[in-house]
């Protein structure tokens, strides 16, 4: 509608039964200061600024500038303010807190110490005291912290030790990936460990004589086996392969970092582990005489050269009567754990589990030469 001057008029305003309508459209309108329409006082979400009220947009939603209380959002107030806050805990925000003091997300890297976080320095610098994955620099985390350590790689490598110190022999740490067998910390060629960092080889024997399952204990086992060496000629101290319901043989026997050796010169196992669990390299079939086994008589079928005493059985049996009575009977009535020295493959251990009877089989012992210095490489 245009007046007389040509311009638009103004809508004409009326009011009916409290509407007002503005053109051809009309919504309900409360009274100024009533709630719903009524008297009582100022309306929050009415779109008008009343009372004591710091805003009011005419919505009661919570999330925006202004609350469904008519109060201004701000961070700390314990709603999240969609488009300006990343989250509001209300008194729990601070330092160290999920949520921090301006309402946002701990983050990694943002230089504060969140709670999901070992440390924070807000830097990705791997080289310093926390990383870039905000996780405390350790020896062993394959990152190299400068000034602190000399190498990191998780573990031994050919180069560096799993202290993270370089690799050496001689620091008192063996390495066995840098091809260290041993390293007692010193320069002495008089121990278990040569200077090079290399053990002593040993010898093994299966012994050209033969016992019942009463060879005296294990005392009296030993005995057989220094006896058969010194008449032979073979120098060291040598112990029996052998193992009684209270003690195993990998529990009384020296634990050589080195290789083992047959008399005649082959190699049967790089060290102590492989000798018992295999596999070996060769089977132990040389005597203390350089004989093979099977150039040996044999006097009967209860004898064999192949088989010897082992006690070292099923693991779970604790029964004296499965090891000849400790080594004690030759009677029927008891049995022994036994070995085979030709099982491929295998450790010296092989076949435990198997018993014959202590009386009338008669068979030989595997002898294990001992550290002859009573001070042991340092352990890997």
């Amino acid at each position: 509608m245009l007046d007389a001057t040509g311009d638009a008029a103004d809508p004409v305003v009326h009011v009916l039964d409290g509407l007002t309508a503005r053109g051809p459209q009309a919504r309900p309108r409360p009274a100024r200061g009533s709630a719903g329409g009524s008297s009582g006082g100022p309306v929050c979400g009415n779109g008008i600024l009343e009372g004591e009220e710091l805003c009011d947009d005419g919505n009661t939603v919570n999330t925006d500038a202004c609350t469904a209380s008519c109060v201004l959002a701000a961070c700390g107030d314990g709603v999240r303010q969609t488009a300006q806050e990343e989250c509001d805990e209300g008194p729990d925000n601070g330092p160290g807190t999920r949520c921090n003091a301006e309402c946002k997300l701990n983050v990694c890297g943002d230089g504060d110490h969140g709670p999901d976080e070992a440390c924070d320095d807000g830097n990705t610098d791997d080289t310093d005291d926390c990383t870039s994955l905000w996780e405390l620099a350790a020896c062993g985390d394959g990152i190299l912290h400068v000034g602190v350590e000399s190498c990191d790689e998780q573990g031994d490598s050919a180069t560096c030790d799993a202290d993270c110190t370089p690799a050496a022999c001689g620091d008192g740490y063996a390495n066995h990936t840098a091809g260290e067998e041993c390293d007692d910390g010193n320069k002495s060629s008089l121990d278990n460990c040569y200077p090079s960092c290399k053990a002593p080889t040993m010898l093994v024997f299966i012994t050209s004589e033969l016992y019942s399952g009463d060879l005296g204990g294990l005392v009296g086992a030993d005995a057989k086996c220094q006896s058969l060496a010194k008449k032979a000629g073979v120098p060291g101290t040598f112990k029996a392969w052998l193992g009684t319901s209270d003690e195993r043989p990998t529990t009384r026997l020296y634990h050589s970092p080195g290789r083992y050796k047959r008399l005649d010169g082959v190699v049967v196992a790089d060290n102590f582990e492989q000798l018992k669990n295999g596999p070996m390299h060769a089977p132990v079939t040389i005597t203390e005489t350089k004989q093979h086994v099977d150039d040996l008589n044999v006097i009967s079928d209860w004898e064999y050269h192949d088989v010897f005493w082992s006690g070292e059985g099923d693991l779970s049996i604790d029964d004296p009567d499965v090891y000849c009575q400790n080594w004690t009977s030759s009677s029927w009535e008891d049995v022994g754990s036994v070995s085979n020295i030709y099982l491929p493959g295998y450790g010296a251990d092989a076949g435990g589990g198997t018993w014959n009877n202590c009386h009338p089989f008669r068979l030989a012992l595997l002898c294990v030469q001992q550290a002859w210095y009573p001070e042991n490489p340092m352990p890997h």
